[in-house]
């Protein structure tokens, strides 16, 4: 079973497999506290401290798919967003941290996706 819409649930077993395949331009951690994402699509990181995630700066529609492991404690900040929800960071969760920058009247929005390990 591959769910492939909006209304199907994801499985581990699914969302593994996709975060495996994921073809990822950046897979880096964050310098001083900071983590600065370009503008590729898929991005990947470690976050085990506290850390600021900097946006790039984009002109037209932009999406940016931030995935990492959760580890509890950590604090994920940014500024510009505006957030959907933004949850807590758990241990053995994974997170898509899903940044779309629609124009300049609008911004950027955040939206996340937690999955259980």
């Amino acid at each position: 079973y591959i769910p492939t819409g909006d209304y199907n649930p994801a499985t581990k077993k699914y969302v593994d497999e996709k975060i495996a395949s994921i073809d990822t331009t950046i897979n880096t951690l964050p310098v001083n506290g900071s983590l600065n994402l370009t503008t590729s699509k898929f991005q990947t990181t470690t976050l085990a401290t506290d850390t600021e995630v900097i946006l790039p700066t984009v002109e037209g529609y932009t999406e940016i798919h931030l995935f990492f492991l959760g580890i509890s404690g950590t604090n994920v900040s940014d500024t510009n967003v505006a957030w959907n929800s933004k949850p807590t960071i758990e241990d053995n969760k994974k997170y898509e941290f899903i940044y779309t920058y629609v124009n300049s009247e609008i911004g950027w929005l955040g939206k996340a996706v937690v999955y259980t390990v």
